[in-house]
C-alpha cells in the first residue's frame, strides 16, 4: 500500500512539473518573438545613423581634400 502511495506522489510532481514546464516554455517563446520584433524595429534607425554618420565622414574628407 505504501509503494501505490509513493507512485501516485511521484507521478503527481512529475506531471505537475511537466505543467509548470511547458507554461515557462510558452512564456519564453513569447518573450523572444517580442524581443525579436523589437530588434527587427531598431535596426532600421542602426542602419540610417550608421548611413548619416559615413556621409558626415565623406563630407569631412572631401573638405579636407580641398584644403589640402
Amino acid at each position: 500500500m505504501e509503494n501505490i502511495i509513493v507512485v501516485l506522489v511521484i507521478t503527481a510532481v512529475f506531471v505537475f512539473g511537466y505543467y509548470v514546464m511547458r507554461a515557462v516554455d510558452r512564456f519564453l517563446l513569447e518573450n523572444e518573438r517580442r524581443m525579436t520584433k523589437e530588434m527587427e524595429k531598431k535596426k532600421p534607425l542602426v542602419v540610417y545613423l550608421e548611413i548619416c554618420h559615413l556621409r558626415r565622414l565623406t563630407r569631412k574628407l572631401t573638405s579636407l581634400e580641398r584644403i589640402i
